[in-house]
């Protein structure tokens, strides 16, 4: 079968070639032939589907309106159960969502009949910016439906990440991994967020946050750190005008009921660390958190000067000790809370701590 345009659950797939034939011991297998595919898929005999993609390009056309005629996949509403699924065998050696490159791809599909379940194992994916590990279950009882995912992930660059799916980027070129095992209930592709429990970890390396106006900046927006950053580079423009660098950031979390609590975030930068903890209702979307900025004085004329209580700046920094004396005022630990709704939170300042320190060269 030859089609010059057809669409596949919303998939565009373009010069398609269909060929189905017999294999060895029963087996059925049909041959795809895209601009955006090239793979086989054959079942029968006894054993799991098996699919083998040199080329997949999921593009998925949200534009309904044309006249290409598309199937739609099953769903659970239509009655289906993951105890029924066939077992299955995935491979893919370029597969692309949208922009988003994923390299290589596997993964495996084990029916679980006898708890009306399936177990999804072994699923990789080996991409230039985005490698992962995970594995999951779907099970199906009388009071509803219980899903599980485990993972690990990492990229080599989160700016590039951002980017690739169409992102204003805060970070730079900055390495970052996170993992987390999650549950809930309902099916995989749509979590309940109030049933969420489980635990996240996030890591980064070096790198430096700038100023974005995209509130789809991930973490960063639903801890509101971007706010409290703003207001850093407000009060303190000489020291984060071009940023903030760091060294490192860190963060875990416990999901109890769609509320993440998280006790440990922490931000080492050049200028200072900043730190924070709270509470997080996503199925609200509502947050209650505390961070708290501690400037780094020892030997930093420039960060001492920013933060002196009567503010130095420009060449005056140079002579700092002419301008203030061998003993400064400075502010040690600034404090904020941040509450309210996700979308529009409040930012206030709850605090200064302040005390006098010696400016380097008067000791």
């Amino acid at each position: 079968m030859q089609a010059s345009r057809a669409k596949l659950w919303q998939q565009p797939l373009n010069q398609l070639r269909l060929s189905v034939g017999l294999r060895e011991g029963l087996r059925q297998e049909l041959s795809v032939t895209a601009e955006q595919a090239d793979g086989n898929l054959s079942w029968g005999g006894g054993r799991p589907l098996q699919a083998h993609f040199k080329r997949l390009w999921l593009t998925p056309d949200s534009n309904t309106s044309d006249t290409v005629p598309a199937v739609k996949p099953a769903s659970a509403e239509d009655g289906l159960q993951p105890g029924q699924l066939p077992a299955v065998q995935f491979r893919c050696d370029d597969c692309r969502w949208q922009k988003l490159a994923l390299g290589k791809v596997a993964f495996e599909l084990r029916p679980q009949p006898e708890q009306n379940g399936v177990q999804l194992t072994e699923l990789s994916l080996d991409g230039p910016l985005l490698q992962a590990r995970a594995h999951g279950q779907w099970l199906q009882h009388q009071s509803g439906n219980l899903s599980r995912l485990e993972w690990q992930s990492s990229t080599s660059s989160l700016q590039r990440l951002w980017q690739t799916l169409d992102k204003e980027s805060p970070f730079s070129e900055t390495p970052a991994r996170l993992e987390g095992q999650l549950r809930w209930l309902d099916v995989p592709w749509r979590p309940d967020l109030a049933s969420l429990n489980g635990r996240l970890n996030a890591d980064t390396d070096a790198g430096v946050l700038r100023e974005v106006n995209d509130r789809g900046a991930g973490l960063l927006s639903v801890l509101s750190m971007e706010s409290v950053l703003r207001r850093l580079r407000l009060d303190f423009r000489d020291v984060f005008e071009q940023g903030f660098y760091f060294d490192s950031i860190g963060a875990s979390g416990e999901l109890q009921n769609g509320v993440l609590q998280n006790d440990d975030l922490a931000l080492n930068g050049a200028a200072g660390n900043l730190r924070g903890g709270g509470l997080v209702d996503l199925a609200a979307e509502r947050l209650d958190y505390r961070l708290e900025f501690t400037p780094n004085l020892t030997g930093n004329l420039p960060v001492l000067a920013a933060f002196a209580v009567t503010p130095v700046t420009g060449l005056y920094v140079l002579a700092l000790s002419k301008v203030l004396g061998p003993v400064v005022d400075v502010f040690t630990r600034i404090r904020y809370r941040i509450d309210g709704p996700l979308e529009h939170p409040r930012v206030t300042e709850l605090g200064r701590d302040q005390k006098r320190v010696t400016v380097p060269g008067n000791e």
